[in-house]
């Protein structure tokens, strides 16, 4: 009776393994669909290392749960009612309302009631949605998506960065040509639009703390 021949060719098998774990690899990187891109990685790797940045306000549209939030109090309502009250008399609010003597032959007390009473109706309708994401712990903009659903709210979040960048825009133009004029143009419209998009900028990215730090 001839026996089992239990001798295994060991070369054979150790390619026969790798070329099995090449193919099930390449089988399940094609089927699986969660299996992290190459290059999605690095940047997401480059993002988490940009994030961790002192300072910089990296948390995007991510929800404050209600363990993380301030707590509601007056100096805090007084703080936030100050920095969009400084935020709105800007050098482009300013220019809009130069346009009544200017343009119309208005008074000062005619243009100052015509810009309070288009400040109360502008401003209804956002003060009215932003208490939305008080309650929600969301964005503004990202609250939409309840009411309109995923795909149609980022229509109005393309209009509204339309609208910023025609804003920002504006007022570094309008900045610029302000600093220029104060120094007696000694400084060039170019370099005072240059020095308002750096600062600008620098708040934009390393968040709101400068800026009420700077207030204070």
């Amino acid at each position: 009776m001839e026996k089992p021949n239990h001798e295994v060719d060991i070369e054979k098998s150790a390619g026969t393994l790798a070329v099995s774990l090449r193919t099930n690899s390449s089988e399940h990187t094609a089927t699986d669909p969660t299996a992290p891109i190459p290059i999605l990685s690095k940047f997401r790797t480059w993002n988490q290392r940009i994030e961790n940045f002192a300072g910089l306000e990296a948390r995007g549209i991510k929800r404050v749960y209600p363990e993380e939030r301030h707590a509601a109090s007056v100096s805090a309502d007084a703080q936030m009612a100050m920095m969009w009250f400084s935020a709105n008399i800007s050098a482009n609010n300013l220019a809009v309302g130069l346009l009544g003597p200017l343009l119309f032959g208005l008074g000062f007390v005619d243009s100052a009631m015509c810009a309070f009473g288009g400040i109360l109706v502008g401003a209804a309708a956002t003060a009215y949605m932003s208490i939305w994401g008080a309650q929600s712990g969301n964005r503004t903009m990202i609250v939409l998506r309840y009411f309109m659903g995923y795909w149609p709210a980022k229509l109005p979040c393309v209009l509204n960065m339309i609208l910023m960048i025609g804003y920002s825009t504006i007022d570094c133009i309008i900045g610029g040509q302000i600093l220029s004029a104060v120094s007696g143009d000694t400084m060039s419209v170019v370099v005072g639009i240059v020095i308002i998009a750096l600062v600008s900028w620098v708040v934009a990215v390393f968040g709101m703390a400068i800026f009420q730090k700077y207030e204070r």
